[in-house]
């Protein structure tokens, strides 16, 4: 949450092992079930599609775009923090402030409101 690398060129370096990460994705039957299977579960969301994108997406986005993205969206008041694990919780808790307490909260753009469906009944 301290800055985001947003030139072209390393967006291009980045964009090539996520491809392959979508590419593989889409060759796995079980993959292609399930998501499926949740874009009908969350139609009307913005999980209906699957957040990681797709080959043609990606050929649309540039450096800057992802910069917007980051300034907008990013800040600790749009963010979960998860630990888990055997750790010490006041040790944990000192790190976790020492590396995120003076990110400063921002306003954060109007989310797009959802239209929720109800589910239709499928027989098999």
């Amino acid at each position: 949450m301290r800055g985001v690398l947003d030139s072209d060129k390393l967006w291009k370096n980045e964009r090539g092992a996520i491809e392959q990460e979508v590419v593989q994705d889409l060759s796995n039957p079980q993959y292609m079930l399930i998501s499926q299977l949740l874009s009908k579960l969350y139609q009307g969301t913005p999980y209906e599609h699957d957040a990681l994108g797709t080959v043609p997406s990606f050929d649309k986005t540039t450096g800057s775009m992802l910069k917007k993205f980051y300034d907008d969206w990013y800040a600790p008041n749009n963010a979960i923090l998860v630990v888990s694990g055997n750790v010490d919780p006041n040790s944990t808790l000192t790190t976790i402030k020492r590396l995120f307490g003076s990110i400063p909260k921002k306003k954060l753009p109007k989310r797009t409101p959802i239209a929720l469906t109800p589910l239709k009944t499928c027989h098999v």
